[in-house]
């Protein structure tokens, strides 16, 4: 079962538009939203932990407002400056050691391989008045009904 909870009048500020204030500034936009929730936990328990918080219905209500802007089409190319520094950069390389992970037995093996079956042919059903029960024993014989 879930409940309905009601949000009107959400405010959130996002910068949408092709003019390029408009990507400086943004704007507020005013969101009204109906969440679909299960709170029979809440309603038993009382406690915070088990209802929807506000920081969730805005993590549920941003995408709604992530748009495309117009330059996401223009090339972006890389400038001089940014390749020669990216040049004298060190590149770290670290083992499963440093992350935290032993390397062990592998969790699955694949123990070989076989090729599928071959389908068979489909049946043809001409419609001369009792195609309608064909069906259903076809249905019926592949237990789909």
């Amino acid at each position: 079962m879930t409940d309905a909870v009601f949000v009107t009048g959400l405010a959130l500020h996002a910068y949408h538009g092709v003019m390029q204030h408009e990507a400086k500034v943004g704007q507020t936009f005013q969101l009204d939203l109906v969440l679909d929730i299960d709170l029979t936990e809440a309603s038993h328990s009382d406690k915070l932990a088990d209802t929807v918080g506000y920081d969730q219905v805005v993590e549920v209500a941003t995408p709604a407002l992530i748009s495309v802007t117009a330059g996401i089409a223009e090339p972006r190319y890389a400038s001089l400056k940014g390749i020669m520094a990216a040049r004298s950069k060190e590149i770290k390389q670290i083992g499963l050691g440093d992350l935290g992970i032993e390397k062990g037995e592998p969790a699955e093996t694949i123990q070989g391989l076989t090729d599928a079956e071959t389908r068979k042919a489909g049946a043809v059903i001409e419609d001369d008045g009792t195609a309608v029960d064909r069906i259903i024993q076809v249905l019926v014989e592949a237990k789909v009904v």
